[in-house]
């Protein structure tokens, strides 16, 4: 099943701030609009790939690892759709606050 894809304002924000830092300083300047695209088509089709993640107020939040940029996809999904929240950084020491 293919559901709708809804990215929030926060999400969009975020993917196009770190696709600029990633363009600025790394060689492979398009891994991380790569790699976003495809989780986010991966999500679309397929969001059970993800784990629930740990720590948030909301418990039907969910991350997936984007493993080559090092980044988690947080996201809540229905039958109808998937909803990326945000987008954050492996190495933070922090989860989001959804």
């Amino acid at each position: 099943m293919t559901r709708r894809l809804v990215v929030s304002r926060r999400a969009e924000n975020e993917i196009a701030k770190h696709d600029r830092w990633w363009r600025q300083n790394r060689d492979n300047v398009n891994a991380f609009s790569e790699d976003v695209a495809n989780a986010l088509e991966l999500l679309r089709r397929s969001p059970e790939v993800g784990m629930r993640a740990m720590g948030m107020k909301r418990r039907d939040v969910f991350r997936y690892t984007i493993d080559r940029v090092r980044y988690y996809m947080y996201y809540t999904y229905s039958t109808d759709d998937v909803r990326i929240l945000a987008i954050w950084h492996s190495s933070r020491e922090r989860e989001p606050r959804l």
